[in-house]
């Protein structure tokens, strides 16, 4: 059986590649913060993963 972070993924395959991108990111994120009681610092880790796909598909479109 699959995991539960790839089932969630899987659900944005047909997304476009940003979307994907950042749930991917998303779901490391919060993996890597599920074991804290109180997971300081999670929501700046996520908005830094927004910031980092927004910048690269600014990019992609510029290069366009």
């Amino acid at each position: 059986m699959a995991s539960l972070q790839t089932q969630i993924a899987s659900l944005f395959d047909s997304s476009e590649p940003e979307v994907f991108d950042l749930v991917t990111r998303v779901l490391e994120i919060e993996k890597e913060f599920l074991h804290l009681k109180t997971p300081h610092g999670v929501m700046e880790k996520i908005e830094e993963a927004l910031n980092m796909v927004a910048q690269a598909s600014i990019k992609n479109e510029a290069r366009s």
